[in-house]
């Protein structure tokens, strides 16, 4: 029988020869055997072959294949890293012949959906020159073992030499007017229990899908996302006449490329940037969290959508007293596949995650979701269109939306980088506080939602082609083809 297998590294078809005595180690060793086969590499399980992607369902490993119900076609799942395989302890009912191959990778827990990132591990200090990106945003790229092992060797010389220049380069910035003097580290910030602060969602957009535009000027547009978001942020503080620190940064559509613009200018403003797995093993854009390198991180984890077709899920970060999480809902692919029920049921799936947490957390007191949500519901539409319905109407009583119907975030008539009309609510930040499993809490409030990036960058355009006649016309370059948004949050 076939047995499709789906991994960090793609989904593969394998033939397996019995299935009435066939066992979980047979599916192993076949795994293995065919990485090393294409690779030249031996590889070993680091999550145990299940039944769903999360690695809740297990196959067990001492049960036939047939008795478990697996048969010609069948999807099971796991992860893989390159290392060397060692044997497990056997089953008494397992052959000498498939305890050989057993791997004692650790049982993968429900929490550890997928692993992730942390930019901070990784060397690389500027942005690499090309960057494979099909620019098709509805589809996430799989990449073979092979491929993302000449990836390795080609960004390894960068990767060094990265590594000898940050330490000449840490003190220095890029932007003279971002100054590590103005990060919110201030000795008078509890640091455990906030009363005063800023959240901020960005869409930094991973460029048109014509080649030639390379992902449109990816320094200058991050330079500038930077610089709005900080010039955004001291000017809440001035408003506010004390220190109102941005805690939380969420990304959506970051690529590698754009990671390593951003990673070392949140570095020089004290950030760390956190993010999901992108490029390589995983999709081919994906989404970050960026928040102060002091900040005392209780936990930190990206979580996939059951139902996404194209690698979505959300990313989040606690601390004692609060919880941010960052996500980009499902995307429009046509007007066969136009993600709205994926999206509203992941929703659901993001802001029930984070009422148990509130619930079950001694201690947490806020739980913010913010991103592209691709979120439809405010606009007049045809009768046979299908519209999401209102955001807050399908979510649990206590959920508040920071922004108005009017927000509009993706705006044609406002942003100089869009041709047309449409005008929509993408972005949004979303909030709970106080659950009432504890009422006696005080309740955070958004005091108010403000739209950043709209400037364009000075003395820069960019040739945006027209695919429906190929026709070519200068544009300005703004930071993203969104508009970021930022929200003051207080006690």
């Amino acid at each position: 029988m076939i047995l499709r297998v789906r991994s960090n590294l793609g989904t593969a078809k394998l033939e397996i020869d019995d299935q009435e005595k066939a066992t979980e180690s047979t599916i192993r060793a076949r795994i293995l055997e065919d990485l090393q086969c294409k690779t030249s590499s031996a590889y070993k399980l680091t999550q145990d072959l299940s039944f769903d992607p999360a690695g809740v369902r297990k196959i067990h490993p001492s049960k036939t294949l047939s008795e478990q119900g697996i048969e010609h076609g069948t999807m099971v799942y796991c992860r893989v890293e390159e290392g060397e395989e060692t044997t497990r302890e056997p089953t008494k009912n397992q052959t000498s012949n498939e305890n050989k191959n057993e791997s004692n990778a650790k049982e993968a827990k429900k929490d550890d959906v997928i692993d992730l990132i942390d930019s901070s591990d990784d060397d690389h200090t500027s942005c690499i020159d090309k960057q494979d990106n099909s620019g098709n945003e509805d589809e996430v790229e799989v990449i073979s073992p092979k491929r993302a092992e000449k990836m390795r060797r080609k960004f390894a010389p960068i990767a060094k030499e990265s590594s000898q220049t940050r330490k000449r380069q840490r003190s220095t910035m890029e932007n003279p007017s971002f100054s590590t003097k103005s990060v919110s580290r201030e000795k008078n910030i509890d640091r455990k229990d906030y009363s005063d602060f800023q959240i901020a969602s960005y869409n930094v957009w991973f460029g048109p899908p014509d080649a030639e535009a390379k992902q449109v000027f990816p320094e200058e547009r991050m330079a500038g996302i930077m610089k709005t978001l900080t010039e955004a942020w001291k000017r809440r503080e001035r408003e506010a006449g004390k220190a109102c620190p941005l805690l939380f940064v969420g990304l959506q559509e970051l690529t590698v490329n754009l990671v390593h613009c951003l990673k070392p200018r949140f570095q020089d403003i004290g950030y760390q940037l956190y993010t999901q797995q992108i490029g390589g093993f995983g999709p081919s854009y994906g989404v970050a969290i960026a928040f102060p390198a002091d900040l005392k991180v209780l936990e930190k984890r990206f979580v996939p959508y059951q139902n996404s077709i194209q690698g979505r899920g959300f990313l989040f970060v606690r601390t004692s007293t609060i919880l941010f999480a960052t996500t980009h809902l499902e995307s429009w692919c046509g007007p066969q596949l136009t993600g709205t029920q994926e999206r509203e049921v992941q929703i659901i799936e993001a802001a029930k995650f984070c009422r148990e947490q509130l619930r079950s957390i001694d201690g947490l007191k806020l739980a913010v979701i913010a991103g592209d949500l691709n979120w439809d519901d405010e606009r007049k539409r045809k009768p046979n269109e299908a519209p999401n319905r209102n955001l807050l109407s399908i979510l649990p009583d206590g959920w508040k939306d920071t922004g108005t119907p009017f927000d509009y975030t993706y705006d044609a008539k406002e942003n100089p980088m869009l041709n047309g009309n449409l005008r929509r609510r993408f972005d949004r930040c979303i909030y709970i506080s106080s659950p009432e499993s504890n009422p006696s809490s005080q309740d955070y409030q958004s005091a108010n939602l403000q739209k950043i990036g709209k400037e364009s960058i000075p003395n820069l355009v960019w040739n945006k082609r027209n695919s429906y006649n190929n026709s070519v016309k200068k544009m300005p370059v703004n930071p993203s083809d969104h508009f970021g948004i930022m929200a003051h949050f207080k006690k």
